[in-house]
């Protein structure tokens, strides 16, 4: 065969694959189940091949209900237009990405976060089909749990909706481990990173890096790397950066110069008794919850956080507005701290922060514990799906597809915005980053409130070093085990 007959062959062969591949591309009318497998090149964690449903929603609007808040949390769910910063224009990417590709309209509803819940009542009990999927916190106020509106059936089953990839590294695994109930693993929440908020909103532990080099303390990242980043380890670290520093006590004294080894307040107390993988309530094997805390372990746990919190100079309880010098950011801020717990979203106040500041997630009880557990503030938004929703099918899919982005395009771009401070952007600090997301972690008996006086209770005596809390759990035991059963019987009950 010809040199020239070759050649044309092969020129035949692209242009048929060429006209075949521009056909398929074009063909975005198609609503069955039929799927597009799209290899996404990036520069996240790892590569994934992402089948893309061939959903055409005819340009109608797709509507997200969200909130806004006032703690400096990022809110936006969507943005009109580029604005020139990086996650504001991975926001409008994502969300122009996924409008082009199921020929939509993303539309962005937002509420205040403390009326959200009776705005989704109303909402749900008028039989309204105003939302698509709505973003709402785990808990607000005293009294109103995500879990409890589960329970009054206004949400679906996301368990249920194949269409949602729960298998896939943009949903929170731990979350869903914990969150699903009964035999069948009900779920009707779940966590992803379309929300920036539900990133920001996990708790971890920051440390001076300057006080760690003046101390010659050598900094944690190697012990978290190697599975050794325990209580012990930490404890041993605030107590070798308390230093009166000239002054006479540790006594708080705004112009004074004391340094004290760690700076938080009673959530910073739950971070660490969460993130020693005690849970508040866990499940038997039919997956009926149970109080779960009534262990010896549990005890030891309090009793090691106590006697490290009662001790003056080791820790500061300082919560006061966070405009005042009395505020646990502010003073980790100013250098007067080795360590502060804090939510990631701190680190935006900390860019103005002198000294170099690294990040590491709560430490295990022991090195025998398995993982590590990165616990999430209550006001952290949860994806649900209103029951008023008439194709919930639907909207899993385009949610399943933006969770994946999200997780593609804009969780990398949110590392990067957190890590923009001299002395944090190096890959220790990625690695920490992509750690405490892959470990955030909601009780679950948080979550639907049957614990929360119980929890109230057991972090106040243990913030203020006080580790008797079995009589605690004794006197909360009862109205426990009797919410959980309203709870059940609501699911399950005939």
């Amino acid at each position: 065969m010809g040199k020239k007959t070759i050649a044309f062959l092969l020129a035949l062969i692209l242009l048929v694959v060429f006209v075949f591949s521009s056909c398929a591309g074009d063909n975005k009318t198609s609503q069955t189940a039929d799927t597009t497998a799209v290899q996404d090149t990036t520069e996240a964690e790892e590569e994934e091949r992402y089948i893309y449903p061939q959903l055409d929603l005819g340009g109608e609007d797709f509507t997200l209900l969200g909130t806004t808040t006032t703690w400096g949390f990022y809110e936006y769910l969507d943005r009109d237009t580029m604005t020139g910063e990086v996650l504001d224009d991975a926001i409008y990417n994502r969300n122009r990405f996924i409008e082009k590709t199921f020929n939509l309209k993303i539309a962005v509803a937002e509420e205040i976060i403390d009326n959200v819940y009776s705005k989704i009542n109303t909402v749900i009990k008028a039989g309204e089909d105003a939302y698509d999927a709505i973003f709402c916190p785990g808990w607000t106020g005293d009294t109103t749990y995500l879990g409890s509106y589960a329970a009054q059936h206004m949400f679906y089953d996301l368990s249920k909706i194949s269409e949602i990839n729960f298998d896939g590294n943009w949903w929170n695994q731990k979350l869903r481990t914990e969150g699903a109930l009964g035999k069948d693993g009900a779920l009707f929440f779940a966590a992803c990173d379309i929300n920036i908020f539900t990133l920001q909103g996990t708790w971890c532990l920051f440390f001076n890096e300057k006080l760690f080099e003046d101390l010659n303390l050598e900094r944690p990242y190697k012990l978290v790397k190697d599975g050794t980043w325990t209580f012990d380890k930490f404890a041993e670290l605030v107590k070798a950066g308390a230093n009166l520093n000239g002054d006479d006590s540790f006594s708080w004294n705004a112009n004074g110069k004391c340094i004290y080894g760690y700076t938080s307040f009673n959530a910073g107390t739950l971070t660490l008794l969460l993130g020693s993988g005690e849970r508040f309530v866990s499940k038997d094997d039919q997956g009926y919850p149970v109080l779960a805390i009534e262990t010896q372990r549990f005890y030891d746990v309090c009793t090691k956080v106590a006697d490290l919190l009662s001790t003056q100079g080791y820790y500061l309880n300082a919560n006061e507005s966070v405009d005042s010098l009395f505020h646990y950011e502010n003073i980790f801020m100013n250098g007067r701290a080795l360590f502060t717990c804090a939510e990631l979203k701190a680190a935006s106040r900390l860019r103005t922060m002198e000294d170099p500041y690294g990040i590491v997630p709560a430490p295990k009880f022991e090195e025998a514990q398995k993982e590590y557990y990165s616990a999430k503030t209550r006001q952290a938004f949860l994806l649900v799906i209103p029951v008023t929703n008439p194709d919930p099918n639907t909207t899993g899919a385009v949610m399943d597809a933006m969770a994946y982005v999200s997780y593609r395009d804009v969780t990398p771009i949110f590392y990067d915005v957190t890590l923009s401070q001299k002395g944090l952007r190096n890959e220790e600090s990625i690695e920490m980053l992509k750690l405490i997301r892959d470990t955030q972690y909601f009780d679950a008996g948080i979550i639907y409130g049957w614990t929360s006086a119980l929890n109230g209770a057991i972090i106040s005596a243990v913030d203020g070093g006080n580790s008797s809390v079995a009589s605690i759990i004794e006197r909360y035991k009862k109205q426990i085990d009797s919410s959980i059963q309203k709870t059940m019987d609501a699911f399950y009950g005939e």
